[in-house]
């Protein structure tokens, strides 16, 4: 079993990434070198964390990355459910909250410390291991929890 999942935007994420295109072609188009290449090395590095999909495998959640994959190893999950706000009124405490991606760590009161891998807070699903927690966004997050308990299910 091999389910594939897309990362939908959210109109946040699409607004706070178009305005950083915006900001780099105006330093491009006024002749700001230098706020080109900062702006610019800010932008490669937010795509560089960005989140194309998720790929639900047997042994583990796949995050797709540009040109890379990070792997989430199942073994020891303890809960994985969809929960719409659980990215709500969440603090960033070190990433990136776009361009591209809200990816690093957040702090809620309801969840504490975890890990983002998203780009549409709606969309939320939070996976729960024992020493960690990780909230990722799959497009369809109903289907996504399905398919993550029945690999772990079949383990």
């Amino acid at each position: 079993m091999r389910l594939r999942f897309s990362a939908p935007w959210s109109t946040p994420l699409t607004l706070i990434s178009a305005l950083m295109v915006v900001v780099v072609a105006g330093a491009w188009f006024s002749g700001a070198t230098l706020a080109v290449v900062l702006i610019g090395a800010v932008l490669a590095l937010a795509a560089a964390l960005a989140v194309r999909g998720y790929v639900v495998e047997p042994d583990a959640v796949v995050v797709l990355r540009l040109g890379w994959e990070l792997r989430l190893p199942l073994a020891g999950l303890e809960s994985v459910e969809a929960e719409p706000e659980a990215m709500r009124r969440a603090l960033r405490t070190f990433g990136i909250g776009g361009p591209f991606a809200f990816v690093g760590r957040y702090r809620t009161a309801s969840l504490g410390g975890f890990t983002a891998y998203a780009t549409s807070r709606p969309h939320a699903v939070v996976l729960r291991w024992p020493e960690r927690t990780v909230v990722v966004t799959p497009d369809d997050p109903d289907t996504f929890v399905a398919a993550v308990e029945a690999a772990v299910a079949e383990a």
